[in-house]
């Protein structure tokens, strides 16, 4: 069985799981540096409800900036082997590469969107709650 499908499964049995569990496995994905995974956890005890205590804003926190600076570092590598296929006069190899950079860029604009609607649907509304 492949990670992949091991996930899978991880994540199908998490509907069980308590705010805690997410907590631990977000924890655990950063460990592992499988962001992806760590804001599926953050996204699932948001969802739990509640108000974030500083633990749990910092794994929210570095879930998306780690998400967030890899696509923008791998941005930069495609942005140099462009102009070094530029340079080249290599246009093939500059159209596959102006591809890439648009699945990254989408990819990088799913994350921003992500959490601004996550700011907006679950953590706006539970500090007004407070007020």
């Amino acid at each position: 069985m492949c990670i992949r499908d091991r996930l899978t499964i991880l994540m199908a049995e998490s509907k069980t799981y308590q705010r805690q569990e997410y907590v631990f496995l977000a924890k655990v994905s950063e460990k592992l540096e499988r962001y992806h995974e760590m804001i599926s956890f953050v996204q699932s005890f948001l969802e739990k409800g509640y108000d974030l205590d500083v633990d749990e804003r910092t794994i929210l926190a570095t879930a998306y900036k780690n998400a967030v600076g890899n696509r923008r570092a791998e941005l930069r590598v495609l942005n140099a082997i462009e102009q070094k296929e530029q340079r080249k006069g290599n246009e093939q190899h500059v159209k596959c590469i102006k591809s890439y950079k648009d699945t990254i860029e989408k990819e990088l604009k799913e994350h921003c969107d992500q959490i601004l609607e996550l700011i907006d649907k679950h953590l706006v509304n539970a500090s007004k709650d407070i007020e």
